[in-house]
């Protein structure tokens, strides 16, 4: 895959690098789905590339481990692997020179996971080591919560936010990779600069909501809101509709249809919080049907 977009982040590192003034740890905050974790990728890449390759495809015995998750120096957690015992094994692997080349880079997904009651252990030991770096010791930490991030753990990173990536870099990305599927545009338009979204509103076959609607099917599209398994899913929905409802609204004045919007927006905030799925999604398909029968 090819990166897209960034460039001043992708200017800022290579001055960094070659002045030899990068810092033990990173936070790369911004939206989910914009590259941050691809980009931190990257980084160890470059710093462990026979070839020093810089943010393009290389096959270097280095680079070719890394895209297959087998390099020794390099070691990459998520939520679920956020345990105590994975960080005390971490630190302890960090402390020993590099295998292969002169770094080991950690690279921590939904690192404001720390912050939860269940991984204060976790956070507390990694918090001693961003308090004494080793020298050969870069940490990349990845968000899209970055005020959820521990206090003390910001302190002792320098923060690189990331923005929402332009509509055309959206769409060559999603061109890349899913070249066969229609309503790309759609895709890309609802995505708010967001890849991962992007990819996610097309792999889930949401977009064909809005046809319900205009044909009048809303027996159909009651059955399928509550057909939607999970808040991820629901969400997407509801931004398509809030778009196609926004539209609507730029063509008829109708009030009711701001008023739907403001809704709308309403159950977007909501889903960022633990919610009860089945009242939403039957109060929302109420409401829906209530409207845009009428106006439609």
């Amino acid at each position: 895959m090819n990166f897209y977009g960034h460039d001043k982040q992708i200017e800022l590192f290579l001055r960094t690098i070659k002045s030899n003034r990068l810092h033990h740890a990173y936070i790369f905050s911004g939206l989910k789905g914009i590259g941050k974790k691809y980009f931190a990728t990257n980084i160890a890449k470059y710093l462990s590339c026979e070839e020093k390759v810089y943010f393009s495809k290389c096959v270097c015995r280095s680079c070719k481990m890394i895209d297959e998750g087998m390099h020794p120096d390099i070691y990459q957690y998520n939520r679920e692997s956020l345990l105590a015992d994975n960080i005390r094994e971490l630190i302890l692997n960090i402390s020993m020179t590099a295998s292969v080349g002169t770094y080991k880079i950690v690279i921590i997904d939904d690192a404001d996971m720390l912050s939860a009651t269940n991984q204060v252990v976790a956070a507390n030991i990694l918090l001693k080591t961003l308090e004494e770096p080793t020298d050969s010791t870069i940490f990349f930490l990845i968000t899209d919560r970055y005020d959820e991030i521990l206090a003390t753990i910001r302190s002792r990173a320098v923060n690189i936010m990331f923005k929402p990536l332009e509509s055309h870099d959206v769409k060559d990305a999603v061109k890349s990779l899913r070249p066969d599927i229609p309503f790309i545009d759609t895709a890309v338009s609802l995505s708010y600069g967001s890849i991962g979204k992007a990819l996610d509103i097309l792999d889930s076959n949401i977009i064909n909501v809005n046809q319900l609607l205009i044909d009048k099917e809303f027996v159909k599209f009651v059955e399928y809101i509550r057909s939607v398994p999970d808040t991820k899913t629901l969400f997407m929905v509801v931004s398509n509709i809030y778009s196609y409802v926004l539209v609507l609204y730029k063509e008829t004045g109708y009030y009711e249809l701001s008023e739907l919007s403001s809704y709308m927006l309403e159950i977007l905030k909501r889903l960022n919080y633990n919610v009860n799925l089945d009242l939403i999604k039957s109060n929302f398909a109420s409401k829906i049907v209530e409207v845009l029968s009428e106006k439609i």
